[in-house]
């Protein structure tokens, strides 16, 4: 009787260790931060306050975010012969812990900060007093 109680107490106990729960699905993936949305590819410039850029050239304008701490943009525009060209400056920027707020700055200039007023895998919206810049990928 006794090994019986025991074989059943053992047995139990097994079930109770092996059963599966519910918590076997997969954990949800985390949405992406801001930084990690900024630094997912090259902004292309959509449109400034709601006008699309004038021709082809102006399109190519885009910020590359290279890493938590440096922003390349590149702005293309048509020069006095009628070609295009390109000017990159090399920014440092910070962002803010809410990732609302962008402040980009070059060694003995004044900063310049930007609203981020909203960021997703493909488009990027930013602001500042008077402007909207919309970016896509």
């Amino acid at each position: 009787m006794k090994t019986l109680k025991l074989a059943t107490f053992l047995f139990l106990a097994f079930l109770t260790f092996n059963c599966s729960s519910d918590d076997d699905s997969p954990a949800p993936t985390p949405e992406p931060t801001t930084q990690e949305l900024l630094m997912s590819g090259k902004w292309f410039i959509k449109s400034i306050n709601g006008e699309a850029p004038e021709n082809d050239c102006i399109k190519q304008t885009n910020w590359h975010f290279i890493n938590e701490d440096t922003l390349i943009t590149i702005n293309y525009s048509i020069n006095v012969d009628d070609e295009c060209e390109s000017e990159s400056t090399n920014f440092n920027y910070i962002l803010s812990n809410d990732g609302k707020k962008l402040v980009a700055y070059l060694e003995g200039e004044s900063p310049e900060i930007v609203s981020i007023d909203s960021v997703s895998m493909s488009e990027l919206i930013v602001s500042n007093p008077g402007i909207e810049i919309i970016f896509e990928k």
